[in-house]
């Protein structure tokens, strides 16, 4: 066999000793990473926040507010009123609503309410509320568009779908609906002048044998004629 001589051995440069790292227990690194965590810095375990989040409440339609009303609250009706009013499609979705059997009364409420606070309609959006008392079927949105006729304009062409509204008013079982049907017709006298000598009769009538309110309302009514 051939013998090894001192050139055929390689030589291997010795490494630095290295000093033994401690092994840590389980889950020690983890405490060690939440130890060094910072107010204000996010944990590498901490999720980051989901940015759709927000606190606003959940703005919904009119239509669907106005139907889930509990047919109660006045302080409801002005609270969704308030959301609403400055929506574009406020007073077209209303006058829509208007025509729905199942929710005029909050319709005409928010329709009353509107109008109370200064916003005036066009004659078109007019003639649409006075094409829509022939549907009305609750005496509290029928009194709600009675209150609205002083800030309507009256065309000749509905004067008389008018004038058959008013004069079922005051046949109402309702004292509310009278009274303010009474006022209607003196509302169309006004407009109408040949209706005059007639509601005038009329309420004279009606002050001597309607309910103590109603005869009040017409007193006031014809003080101011």
């Amino acid at each position: 066999a051939r013998e090894r001589r001192s050139s055929d051995l390689v030589f291997t440069p010795a490494l630095p000793a290295q000093r033994a790292r401690p092994r840590m227990a389980m889950g020690a690194e983890a405490r060690v990473t939440v130890g060094l965590h910072r107010p204000g810095q996010r944990s590498p375990t901490q999720y980051p926040p989901d940015e759709s989040a927000t606190n606003e409440p959940e703005v919904t339609d009119l239509t669907e507010e106005l139907g889930a009303w509990d047919g109660k609250s006045a302080a409801a009706l002005q609270s969704i009123y308030l959301r609403h009013r400055a929506d574009d499609d406020f007073v077209a979705t209303t006058l829509v609503l208007v025509a729905d059997a199942n929710l005029q009364r909050a319709a005409t409420w928010m329709l009353k309410r509107h109008l109370e606070l200064g916003n005036p309609l066009s004659a078109r959006e007019c003639r649409s509320i006075l094409g829509s008392l022939s549907v009305q079927q609750d005496w509290e949105s029928k009194l709600h568009l009675l209150q609205c006729l002083p800030y309507l304009s009256i065309p000749d062409e509905d004067r008389v779908g008018l004038e058959q509204f008013l004069d079922a008013g005051v046949r109402s079982d309702k004292k509310f609906v009278r009274a303010w049907a009474y006022s209607g017709l003196g509302e169309l006298a006004l407009r109408f002048p040949q209706y005059r000598e007639a509601v005038e009769g009329m309420l004279a009538r009606a002050g001597g044998s309607e309910s103590a309110s109603v005869r009040a309302r017409i007193r006031n009514l014809r003080k101011g004629r």
